[in-house]
């Protein structure tokens, strides 16, 4: 199976073989023209003038092409000049010896302009070289800044080093018990370099003075904790050697370096932060649990220990008193578990929605039957189209509509009014559920969805404190949303997504 070095191999021996060619066949071609124009001006001036038409044409091959092919032109425009245009013609031997002072002088003068020519492009070349390198620094650099992964460090390291050095590379880092990750079949072979590397924290491999003979470069990414990593890169045509590369190879590797520690810092970051949610959120979860069991716990467990311990002096208007708190407060505690468990199961995805065509008032009197007669001491109004059919879950809708319902009554003066609504619109319908309380108080419109939320007191704020956060775990599932708002009192708003065409649905439900 053929490497992933040996594309980059081919492509570099295909440019100097397409470059080679291009050089011989421009100073063919230039020696062509030349000779064109001298033969076509030669009338006109004296023989010896004729060599600034090949000097002219040497210059530009000099300026354009390689060394060989310069000195290539250097030779034929003495010979063609020779053959064609010094007597006698097509014989190397002029009469007058004075053109040998001119031949001299012209291989001479093509010489240091092809050496000066040569010298300019390598300088330029040089120049391009470093600019490239800068140019590919700073998009690194850019491409790090935004790199929030060892993933993404590794392409965007991998990729510049493939861009400004033609070379093949792999960023490997280490795993939770500093070992290095697998590595690809080009470096495998190498892996006791680039762990050597690791361990003794410097470049090993080609390029240094220890193993001369090495095919590929490993240097380790040193972080302040120490190696996050080894940068392989492959060996081609020894450019290892060249200090400019190496030089170029260290800032990348360091810049890799910074970049992989702080995705590293970010990723235990955000394991420290969702740690410290779970942590509040176990907190929380204790808090309130020990506050809404502790209150029934001790009610139960004090009218029990009244009714045993005092059975004979306790009539029966107390005795049923007592036996009226048990239960009511077993109810509460009956509530506050299945809540607790309902709202567990949702969050930890047990719970999927299992959506269908419902009628909305169908969903509104299974609420009220949940509620019993809790409703009886508030004005229910229901603003719903005996048409109106909805899409959603049955179950879990009605859940948290009799939440909605339960969190209304709780927080509202007795007597006032509820209003429950249903809009449908395409692609969506909303319920609404909307109060004549006091409202929610500025600022916590948000907080009333939380778990154990205690901060909005009504006129009975006696409750699990989980109703709410189940309605907007219910929308959740379904893929929708819940706000909270005043208007005149405390205004629900559930908004969730909906098929077209809930007519022909209604008529199939019916």
């Amino acid at each position: 199976m053929p490497s992933s070095e040996e594309p980059v191999h081919r492509d570099s021996i295909a440019s100097r073989v397409r470059g080679w060619t291009h050089g011989w066949v421009t100073a063919s071609g230039v020696l062509v023209l030349a000779t064109l124009v001298c033969t076509a001006i030669e009338g006109y001036f004296e023989p010896a003038n004729l060599i600034t038409v090949y000097l002219a044409g040497l210059v530009y091959v000099a300026l354009r092409t390689g060394r060989s092919a310069a000195l290539f032109t250097v030779l034929g425009s003495i010979v063609l000049f020779d053959l064609l245009f010094v007597a006698p013609r097509w014989s190397l031997k002029p009469i007058d010896p004075q053109y040998f002072f001119s031949f001299a002088v012209m291989l001479l003068v093509g010489l240091i302009i092809s050496h000066l020519a040569a010298s300019s492009r390598r300088e330029a070349a040089t120049v391009g070289a470093r600019a490239r390198r800068t140019q590919a620094l700073n998009q690194l650099a850019l491409q790090l800044a935004r790199a929030r992964s060892s993933e993404a460090v590794a392409a965007a390291l991998e990729a510049t080093v493939r861009q400004a050095l033609g070379l093949h590379a792999q960023l490997i880092p280490v795993d939770d018990d500093g070992q290095l990750a697998v590595m690809e079949p080009a470096f495998e072979q190498d892996r006791e370099d680039a762990e050597r590397a690791l361990r003794e924290w410097r470049e090993n491999g080609a390029g240094n003075t220890l193993d001369a003979v090495a095919r590929r470069r490993y240097i380790p990414l040193l972080a302040t904790e120490g190696p996050l990593g080894v940068l392989a890169v492959a060996r081609l045509h020894g450019k290892h050697d060249d200090p400019e590369d190496r030089d170029l190879l260290a800032a990348i590797a360091n810049q890799a370096a910074v970049a992989l520690e702080r995705a590293v810092f970010e990723q235990r970051s955000a394991r420290a932060a969702v740690e410290a949610e779970r942590e509040r959120l176990r907190s929380t979860l204790l808090a309130g649990i020990s506050h809404d069991f502790r209150t029934p716990l001790t009610t139960i467990v004090g009218s029990a220990t009244s009714l045993l311990e005092q059975r004979d002096a306790i009539d029966d208007v107390q005795r049923d008193a007592l036996l009226r708190g048990v239960v009511h407060e077993a109810q509460r505690l009956h509530a506050l578990t299945s809540d607790l468990l309902d709202l567990t199961r949702m969050e930890e995805g047990a719970v999927r929605p299992d959506p269908e065509w419902c009628p909305a008032d169908e969903l509104v009197d299974e609420a009220r039957a949940a509620l019993g007669g809790r409703l009886l001491t508030h004005r229910l109004r229901v603003d719903i189209d005996a048409e109106a059919v909805v899409w959603c879950d049955p179950r879990l809708l009605g859940q948290a509509l009799a939440n909605l319902l339960d969190n209304a009554v709780r927080h509202t003066p007795a007597g006032t009014a509820i209003v429950v609504g249903v809009t449908v619109a395409p692609g969506s319908w909303c319920l609404v559920v909307r109060d004549d309380g006091p409202g929610i108080p500025a600022g916590q419109e948000r907080e009333v969805f939380k778990k154990f939320f205690r901060g909005w007191q009504g006129q009975n704020s006696q409750g699990t404190g989980l109703g709410l956060a189940i309605c907007a775990v219910v929308a959740e599932l379904h893929g929708g949303s819940i706000v909270a708002r005043n208007d005149g009192g405390a205004r629900f708003e559930m908004s969730l997504p909906q098929p077209d065409d809930s007519s022909a649905r209604l008529r199939e439900i019916e």
